[in-house]
């Protein structure tokens, strides 16, 4: 019984510590996905007037 659950123990320590590396991953490419989408707002800026300027509205 002693064994099993040791073993549990070192299973859920090592699921911690990938969640760990993946919240570091995900903070680090947030930036990224966050600038992304700042460059498509502003490529489709003149998109969004020529919606601005739609006859059919």
């Amino acid at each position: 019984m002693n064994l099993t659950i040791a073993s549990l123990n070192y299973k859920v320590y090592g699921i911690t510590n990938h969640v760990s590396n993946m919240n570091q991953e995900f903070r680090s490419i947030d930036p990224a996905v966050q600038q992304i989408g700042r460059d498509v707002y502003r490529a489709n800026g003149p998109m969004r007037l020529m919606n601005d300027m739609n006859p059919f509205d």
